[in-house]
């Protein structure tokens, strides 16, 4: 009897460990599934492809060749455009399928569907600042066009042909990790994967930091937060740039809402710079600056060091077109990258966009919100959020006259709680980037080009272009408002329609310039123009990089390759080299103790350069960040996780030419403290953290780190020794950094090189995975294979 009731109980514990196994628990996968060494995890660890593969199958029209290099680039020949982008679409699946899935889930806030609940709230923001709606829009108009329309659907067709072919075993790993299935591709998320980084490069913005810093400061606001500075190096030049319309209309106002209360104090620690790595360089050189004398453009966009990486290396090559390049996965075409005329890159061009309201809802309901007098109805949308092993979560959406009511009680702005405000934004529009993408892959001239970026409306972009002609050009592009002085700077007053947006730009106005005098055109998120131009606009602008970068190319000498490739991986901190000279030289040594006195003697001696093994670099870092804490933390006080400091090329102008300005003084303290005072503290200070820190190279100080999608550190790569980091060319810094670094010189034969952080491939299991990264790191480049031909590809 014992024996029996033994056996039983052993039965019973085999059953439920074998139902443990094959079921999905909250978030984790069925691990029998997953550890089956047959259908498992260990299936994704295999090499993905041949080398030359034909494809002919439902969808196409005729068969596609494609040649893979050493890389796994493919080099997709086919008899007609639609069919190129079918393979695309196809191989964008093939090896990225994951990626794709998890960004358009993250654009339209669907994560809690594939993650649980705790993406919950960026499942609400997502939906509340309009992706969808945006995305919508954007597809209404992109399928309007029937070419656009034909190479949408194409895509569609050729992710799902490669969808419809799968099954467990071959899933990619991270749906088996995660325990659920692949979902046939639509145009919507074409259209989401634009939008997506639209709000990658537009979506930040600082209305309510300015707004609360206008109320607090006074006059001293306009000190601490200039909209010019005292040195600017401009994209466009204005004698580059030519306006036919004058300024006459532009009336200045002050429209802050005087009835928004302050912000309430937070307790949570801010990363002030999160944003500051999300920028580019670009440029290009007439035949006039070059040994061959052929122009040469360069483009390098900093974005987050994902894994999967965010690009996906491609040549498209048809009896009309031939063009090489990187693609985004999810969405046809070659972004920036070059054919047999062109060559066109991108830089974030920062001028805001996105404009906040205060908006006085009359009840919880937000059905109706006062405007002009009176009570308006608002439209109210339902959004449903699925949430895995939870039950569904309700949220309600407001949109009114001036925009989405993105915050409410119910979803509030930090430090603003019981508040609503409304969100407008260019990215709501209905536009056609990918027209402008499609134009641009088959331009063969300026003209072309000019033609093709007047659809690209939102982000606002600096396309560079060079052309083997020997054209080079800049447009600083995008689709603007004709904004009265200040409008958009700051929270607007969202009971009058008068804040709402006025009309738009035209085109013909935005800044740019052809085949300038000095040779060069270049961008790094610097302001667009000078004071000179006459249509009022706001943004995020850094000039750290403007001006190292005009340095190095208005260098008289004639440029090679190799010196853009040098000058891509520029590691020379220029806000250091104005900075510490003014910080060494109201220091006063004697005071200083014998370590103190060998860490100011390494800054004395330090060039300012910053490769990996750098350990002056730290102490500048760590010395500037304590004196920028000392500077602005007291004043801020309880305000201090509302606020962000001043640029710090602000800082750098207080330091040299204000040296008794009132923010130096420590309110906390009953004495009076000089720039000397403050400049000996956190120097001390700098000394003291420096003599705790394990970390004696910059590389490891700074931590560049290419992290998977998913946070999974066993697929991420922890740690990657390069030199360079924010406000510097070389842009590497902890999240971010040169996502594509391109060159391309229009020689006969062109010449081209590139590289991206990553591999073509996102199966962790892949040779191909990770397998440029160590390359990028060390600043090398690889030839770019520019076939006309299968056989150009061996």
């Amino acid at each position: 009897m014992k024996h029996s009731l033994k056996k039983y109980v052993l039965l019973l514990l085999l059953l439920g460990i074998i139902i443990g196994l094959n079921t999905n628990w909250n978030t984790m996968p069925a691990l029998g599934k997953f550890l089956d060494p047959y259908q498992g995890c260990w299936q994704n660890a295999s090499v993905e492809t041949d080398k030359n593969i034909i494809y002919d199958m439902k969808g196409l029209s005729q068969p596609v060749e494609v040649r893979y290099d050493e890389r796994l680039v493919p080099h997709i020949f086919a008899m007609n455009n639609l069919d190129a982008i079918f393979i695309q679409g196809y191989l964008h699946a093939k090896f990225r399928l994951w990626q794709m899935d998890m960004t358009t889930r993250l654009a339209s806030g669907r994560l809690s569907e594939v993650a649980g609940e705790k993406t919950l709230k960026l499942d609400r923001e997502m939906r509340r600042k309009g992706m969808v709606y945006g995305a919508e829009n954007a597809l209404k108009v992109m399928e309007a066009d029937p070419e656009s329309k034909q190479i949408l659907d194409a895509y569609r067709d050729g992710v799902n042909s490669f969808i419809q072919h799968l099954h467990y075993k071959t899933y990619p790993l991270e749906y088996k990790l995660m325990g659920f299935e692949p979902e046939l591709w639509n145009n919507v998320k074409t259209s989401l994967m634009i939008k997506f980084m639209a709000d990658k490069l537009s979506g930040y913005t600082e209305d309510f930091e300015l707004t609360l810093a206008k109320k607090l400061f006074g006059s001293t606001f306009d000190i601490l937060y200039p909209e010019h500075q005292d040195e600017e190096f401009v994209v466009i030049p204005s004698q580059s740039k030519k306006s036919t319309t004058t300024s006459d209309s532009l009336v200045s106002i002050h429209n802050i809402d005087t009835s928004l209360p302050l912000a309430t104090a937070s307790n949570d620690n801010r990363d002030r710079n999160e944003h500051a790595g999300i920028g580019s360089n670009n440029w290009a050189v007439s035949g006039s600056k070059t040994i061959s004398g052929k122009p040469m453009l360069c483009n390098d966009p900093h974005l987050p060091l994902n894994l999967p990486a965010i690009w996906y290396e491609n040549q498209l090559i048809t009896p009309t077109m031939n063009v090489y390049g990187v693609s985004l996965p999810g969405a046809p075409h070659v972004v920036i990258g070059f054919n047999d005329s062109i060559a066109w890159g991108f830089t974030n061009g920062y001028r805001d966009v996105k404009d906040f309201y205060t908006i006085q809802c009359k009840d919880a309901s937000k059905k109706e919100y006062w405007l002009d007098g009176k009570y308006e109805p608002s439209t109210i949308k339902i959004e449903t959020i699925k949430i895995k092993g939870k039950p569904d979560f309700i949220d309600t959406v407001a949109y009114t006259k001036l925009g989405i009511v993105m915050y409410d009680p119910s979803f509030p702005q930090k430090g603003y709680e019981g508040q609503c405000f409304a969100v407008n934004w260019m990215a709501h529009r209905g536009s056609n980037e990918l027209k402008a993408l499609t134009k641009l892959n088959q331009s063969n001239n300026y003209t072309d080009y000019v033609n093709a970026i007047m659809d690209f409306h939102c982000p606002h972009q600096n396309i560079v272009f060079a052309s083997a002609s020997g054209d080079i050009a800049m447009w600083s592009q995008g689709l603007f408002i004709h904004k009265k002085e200040q409008q958009g700077r700051f929270i607007e007053d969202g009971t009058t329609i008068q804040s709402a947006w006025g009309n738009v730009l035209p085109a013909s106005e935005n800044p740019h310039c052809l085949n300038p005098a000095r040779g060069f055109v270049m961008s790094a998120n610097q302001m667009n123009t000078d004071k000179e131009y006459p249509f009022y606009y706001n943004g995020l602008f850094t000039e750290e990089r403007s001006k190292r970068l005009t340095k190095l190319l208005s260098n008289e000498k004639k440029f090679t390759v190799q010196d853009m490739m040098t000058m891509q991986n520029d590691t020379y901190w220029q806000d250091a080299s104005e900075i510490l000279p003014i910080l060494m030289s109201n220091l006063d040594s004697a005071k200083l103790t014998a370590t103190q006195q060998q860490y100011l003697h390494e800054l004395a001696q330090w060039n300012y350069y910053t490769p990996p093994e750098s350990h002056a670099a730290i102490l500048y870092s760590l010395w500037y960040s304590q004196l920028e804490k000392d500077i602005y933390d007291d004043e801020f006080g309880s305000y201090l996780n509302a606020l962000d400091y001043p640029k710090i090329r602000v800082t750098l102008q207080l330091l040299k030419h204000h040296p008794d300005f009132s923010f130096f003084d420590n309110i906390r303290t009953t004495q009076k403290e000089s720039m000397k005072d403050i400049v000996l503290t956190s120097f001390s200070e700098m000394c003291r953290i420096s003599d705790t820190l394990k970390q004696k190279n910059w590389y490891a100080f700074k931590h560049t780190t290419a992290e998977h999608l998913s946070k999974i550190p066993a697929f991420s790569v922890p740690q990657m020794m390069i030199g360079g980091g924010k406000g510097i060319v070389n842009a590497a810094s902890e999240h971010t950094g040169p996502s594509w670094r391109m060159i391309v010189h229009f020689t006969n034969p062109i010449e081209a090189y590139g590289i991206y952080p990553g591999g073509e491939s996102g199966n962790v299991g892949s040779p191909y995975y990770i397998n440029m990264l160590g390359d990028w790191a060390k600043g090398s480049y690889y030839r770019l294979h520019f076939a006309h031909a299968p056989n150009d590809i061996q």
